[in-house]
């Protein structure tokens, strides 16, 4: 799977890729919001990672001006399975058991990453804004 970040703080953006890398997904990079809109409309990405506040034009923008453009979004789907566990592509999040896994690694979750990521994965599609997130994680 090809993954696109477009983040312009640097530091959060190499230890994002990284851990992408890391489970062997292929990661790019862009820093600003010109640049990372040049390239969802050029690259062939299976997901985009788009953070909002962005120098050149932010995210929200982005967005916009991509859909128009005829580039397919992430819609809803249904990601709640029989026994409560949520899914995102191949992840797998039990929030029963605080675990995340994907093919045979497996992560026990604290309270606090199991309540951003199981937020973050029922709002597929949708944009978060950092203060959302950090709310649902302070919980």
């Amino acid at each position: 799977m090809r993954i696109l970040l477009v983040e312009d703080e640097e530091r959060m953006a190499q230890a994002l890729c990284e851990i992408l890398r890391q489970e062997n997904y292929e990661a790019d990079h862009c820093g600003d919001g010109v640049n990372g809109q040049y390239t969802i409309e050029t690259g062939v990405y299976d997901v985009v990672i788009l953070d909002v506040m962005l120098p050149g034009k932010n995210g929200f923008d982005i967005t916009k001006e991509v859909r128009k453009k005829g580039i397919r979004t992430l819609g809803r789907r249904n990601i709640h399975s029989p026994d409560g566990t949520l899914t995102f592509g191949d992840i797998f999040l039990n929030p029963g058991a605080s675990s995340l896994s994907s093919g045979e690694n497996n992560v026990r979750l604290s309270e606090k990453e199991l309540r951003i990521l199981e937020y973050l994965i029922s709002n597929q599609g949708q944009i978060l804004t950092r203060e959302q997130i950090a709310r649902t994680g302070s919980g």
